[in-house]
């Protein structure tokens, strides 16, 4: 069976279910292709600006639900060419806001949408992991808006 994905959020969560194949659908397919088209020297540069911001937001989120507050949480910002991008969400309080040192390697070499939906597939998928999961997947059919994935 096919899991269809629209949303970061969708194929981390598919990623991590370890569906057989994976059908990426609109902007975020061309995105998807960035990240698994990348050779294997340049993801690693990539790689570490993404995890250390993934693990600050994992982190910071148990310490939220630890505190059990009801505010919205500020979680860590990925810093890039062009300044700082920030994500919230979660309807917890968390005061963190993170400058990676490597997100501007990240963002040269992956482009600030796809490191954003890098970055967003992580924390959907539990963890830095599941970009790596990703990325073994292999591409089976691909147009200009789909990439189909088999695992």
């Amino acid at each position: 069976m096919t899991t269809i994905v629209s949303t970061e959020k969708q194929l981390g969560e598919a990623v991590k279910r370890g569906d057989e194949y994976i059908e990426i659908v609109g902007p975020l397919s061309k995105k998807v292709s960035r990240i698994k088209s990348i050779g294997k020297y340049a993801w690693y540069a990539a790689i570490g600006g993404i995890a250390a911001a993934v693990y600050t937001y994992l982190t910071a989120a148990e310490v939220a639900i630890l505190a059990t507050s009801t505010a919205p949480i500020t979680a860590p910002a990925i810093a890039g060419t062009a300044g700082a991008i920030s994500f919230t969400g979660h309807g917890l309080m968390v005061g963190t806001t993170v400058s990676v040192i490597g997100s501007t390697i990240t963002v040269s070499v992956l482009g600030a949408s796809a490191t954003i939906s890098a970055f967003l597939i992580a924390v959907a998928g539990g963890g830095i992991e599941s970009l790596s999961r990703l990325r073994s997947y292999k591409i089976k059919g691909k147009t200009n808006d789909k990439i189909i994935l088999k695992k």
